[in-house]
């Protein structure tokens, strides 16, 4: 688990930049490791996980789990952020379909940040776990594909 400092505060800036590196390291080679978590991050932490992936040319979508109320919430999110083809049927397995497949859109990998995802978690624990459930069923499915691209996951809070 990537996190801020020992004490749980604010990361120092060589710690944020260790972080910002694993973070981005392991998004890079996602294809392993689909799911990231982090357990505070102030702006500039983000900001540099933004820049190295913007800059790896990889797309990148930031949910605010606070504002989501459940599934629909939820599936509305990923749809809107990644640009999901219209015939999206916002279930958990066409959820995992659109992020198998990810034709329509040409980056070499993908990643989402769910921030508050503790307060998400709190407030929808059977959704949390079930998004956990197909981020895993999706590094199962790219283990036996040499094409897949990497789609992480990036949990904060």
């Amino acid at each position: 688990m990537v996190s801020g400092s020992p004490d749980g505060g604010s990361p120092d800036a060589s710690d944020r930049e260790s972080s910002i590196s694993e973070c981005v390291a392991r998004c890079l080679e996602g294809i392993r490791k689909s799911r990231i978590c982090l357990d505070a991050a102030d702006d500039a932490l983000l900001e540099g996980i933004q820049k190295q992936l913007f800059l790896a040319g990889h797309r990148l979508a930031i949910i605010d789990g606070a504002d989501l109320v459940g599934k629909n919430g939820l599936m509305g999110a990923f749809a809107h952020g990644f640009g999901f083809p219209s015939h999206f049927g916002a279930n958990w397995d066409a959820l995992l379909d659109c992020l198998s497949d990810m034709s329509w859109d040409t980056a070499p990998g993908f990643a989402c940040v769910l921030l508050n995802a503790d307060r998400f978690r709190d407030a929808h624990p059977d959704e949390f776990e079930t998004l956990c459930e197909v981020f895993e069923d999706l590094e199962e499915r790219h283990a036996g594909s040499d094409n897949a691209r990497p789609f992480t996951l990036i949990t904060i809070g």
